[in-house]
């Protein structure tokens, strides 16, 4: 058997490298204070580190600059080093860049991000024998890396001082390409979360999980974790968020649960309240959200419709096996790149049209996200007009309608929409900024909307996440988090359904269908009673609704 050199090579490199970074003791916050760059809301390899310095690559004035935690006052080693939360474009990527760090004013080192490359850690050094260590946790929605950096420098950088200014630049080549930095301490921390998620065991019986969250910044230890139910988890926590979770028979009322906590020759009791789970569904709608000339020219962004289509298709064939609610679908949101894929594609027609007639394709009437107050009456009825020779061609009514990120919703589309047949308004509001109270307001409370006259009504939902919800992360790479908080969130805010409307929209604007969604439906719906997930038309979402709460329906 032939050994490649170099590959024992890399890997003994690496091995050493995890090591040394795991091994680090006596960690300083590389995080404390703000001092020159703009706040970002964003999201990162942590929960609870969700804001953000950003620089990008444009030109060599901007930079964003922090200052870190002070050295403890009986400090004596010769080197120091310093942690944070950190992210940089990978997936968002254009082209290799450069980006510059210097302490105290003072380069220190030059890092470089590129596209496509290798989910792992990497380890750089300076001429005066610092490191700089990015210990790779994660990618986000877009395949963008999150991580922790690690700075080891000699302490004499320090000038006499005890914490560091650190600054980063980008190599000012005119790209959007970027590098942030959480401003998040690195403290050590333990959470415990009750989730309202229930799965069963091989005897059947019902359990409901707590969540047990260790953030860690010192050397490896080992923590042992216990119930009062008899659960024990013994496992090394590692830098950064260690996460655990302990099994409890789920309650018919709320209960006490006592979780102990060993850790370094230290024992700690924490007493949380597991509430009932009440069995919900949420009915993903997959789709991707239609934005012409936003973030690339109308003829790129027609073909990327055009590649959904394609993928969509071969999604549902390979999945049609695991049942129809894990079985793939693909919504439609607007027809403008539909009517242009028939048209140069009629090879494709019949399989298109077989997909709509079942069920794999749903198709929504509008032609495309248009600011409908801007519309005089014969414009919104123009709007619809395609849908009616589409459901010529396929023989399938289209009845409902979607309109995504911030147009707006004027009272007169009610009558244009029902003069037209169409039923159902499935609303996709821009779920993080530009959007006033709208979801404050009218997130997850779906109603029938009457038109001018009294005469004609829709029902419309406003879906409580918007349509850019699974930008921030993809549901399938388990992050279930979010979805637990939001689980939460809908008992306290009392409510009263047991079906949620939720766009499934990944990759940003103009994003693409997810691959691996059917395989995680069919194995979550296979291992948990709630809650459930169902994927759908946006049709057969609203259709199944109205039939179970049309005489509740406000």
């Amino acid at each position: 058997m032939k050994i490649n050199r170099m590959s024992v090579l890399t890997a003994i490199i690496f091995f050493f490298f995890t090591l040394l970074v795991n091994a680090q003791s006596n960690w300083i916050n590389g995080f404390a204070n703000r001092i020159a760059g703009d706040n970002l809301d964003y999201h990162s390899c942590h929960p609870d580190a969700n804001l953000a310095l950003l620089i990008r690559c444009l030109n060599d004035k901007d930079y964003i600059e922090w200052s870190t935690d002070p050295l403890p006052e009986n400090f004596k080693n010769d080197s120091v080093t310093f942690a944070w939360i950190a992210g940089y474009s990978v997936g968002t990527s254009t082209a290799p860049h450069k980006f510059y760090l210097y302490v105290n004013d003072q380069q220190q080192f030059e890092f470089s991000t590129a596209p496509g490359v290798e989910r792992k850690d990497w380890e750089i050094s300076s001429p005066n024998g610092g490191t700089l260590h990015f210990k790779y946790i994660n990618v986000d929605a877009v395949d963008d890396f999150f991580g922790y950096m690690v700075m080891t420098i000699p302490v004499k950088l320090l000038n006499g001082d005890k914490s560091a200014k650190i600054k980063i630049k980008g190599d000012a080549s005119d790209s959007k390409d970027w590098y942030m930095t959480m401003q998040y301490p690195l403290v050590p921390k333990t959470r415990i979360t009750p989730e309202k998620v229930v799965s069963k065991d091989s005897k059947g019986n019902l359990l409901q999980r707590v969540k047990v969250s260790i953030d860690h910044f010192d050397a490896p230890a080992i923590a042992n974790i216990s119930s009062d139910e008899g659960n024990n988890i013994s496992s090394e926590l590692k830098l950064g968020m260690n996460d655990y979770y302990l099994n409890f028979s789920a309650p018919k009322t709320p209960k006490k649960a006592d979780i102990k906590i060993s850790l370094n020759g230290k024992t700690k009791t924490y007493t949380t309240i597991i509430n009932p789970a009440r069995k919900i569904t949420f009915y993903l709608i997959p789709h991707a959200h239609v934005d012409i000339g936003y973030t690339d020219l109308q003829p790129e962004i027609e073909k990327k419709h055009w590649h959904n289509y394609d993928m969509a298709l071969e999604y549902s064939k390979e999945s049609e096996k695991l049942g129809n609610d894990a079985t793939f679908k693909w919504n439609v949101e607007v027809l403008w790149a539909v009517k242009s894929y028939l048209e140069n594609f009629p090879e494709k027609r019949e399989a298109f049209y077989d997909a709509v007639k079942k069920g794999w394709i749903g198709l929504d009437a509008d032609y495309a996200n248009v600011m409908t107050a801007l519309c005089r009456p014969e414009e919104l009825y123009r709007l619809v007009e395609y849908s009616n020779e589409l459901e010529k061609q396929t023989g399938v009514k289209i009845e409902s309608s979607m309109i995504s990120d911030i147009p707006g919703y004027t009272w007169g589309i009610v009558q244009a929409f029902a003069d037209n047949g169409i039923k159902y308004f499935s609303v996709g509001t821009n779920e993080f900024d530009r959007i006033g109270n709208t979801l404050k307001t009218w997130g997850d409370k779906p109603f029938y909307w009457v038109s001018p006259s009294g005469k004609k009504k829709i029902l419309i939902w406003l879906a409580g996440k918007g349509y850019s919800w699974f930008h921030h992360f993809r549901l399938t790479r388990e992050d279930f988090s979010p979805i637990a908080k939001y689980l939460d969130q809908l008992d306290e805010e009392k409510y009263p359904y047991d079906m949620v409307h939720l766009r499934y929209n990944i990759g940003g604007d103009n994003g693409f269908p997810d691959s691996t969604l059917s395989g995680f439906v069919k194995n979550w719906n296979d291992t948990h009673e709630t809650p459930k997930f169902k994927i759908a038309t946006n049709e057969q979402m609203f259709k199944d609704f109205e039939a179970k709460y049309a005489k509740v329906i406000p």
